[in-house]
């Protein structure tokens, strides 16, 4: 529920919040999303948790569910995906790519290091 009520004010300032507040569901906002859409934090997390109840930890198989969400063929609201953080979107190409998914997140998590020296 706190998803989809933040998805409309997402990257807005505090400010703009505080003067005009969320209290219910909104439309459109800063994706232009219908009502109630919940953002990419909800769908990797429903990923996660269908992949824990499928199986109790497979990382793989955890790492293409999310693929499959990124291409719009799970866990989306309306089959497409409104917005993808640069870091998730690399590793998930580099999972396609056929690179392990531990590797993928590896190198990631590397590279977002090096980025801060």
């Amino acid at each position: 529920m706190g998803d989809a009520l933040g998805v409309p004010v997402e990257f807005r300032s505090r400010a703009e919040v505080q003067r005009n507040p969320v209290t219910d569901l909104r439309g459109h906002g800063t994706y232009n999303q219908p009502k109630g859409t919940w953002s990419d934090d909800s769908s990797l997390m429903l990923c996660t948790v269908d992949s824990l109840v499928q199986h109790e930890s497979d990382t793989a198989d955890m790492g293409q569910r999310f693929v499959q969400w990124s291409q719009g063929k799970l866990w989306t609201l309306w089959g497409r995906v409104f917005d993808i953080g640069g870091a998730t979107s690399r590793a998930l190409g580099r999972i396609q790519q056929g690179v392990g998914h531990n590797a993928a997140l590896v190198h990631q998590y590397r590279g977002r290091l090096a980025e801060r020296k």
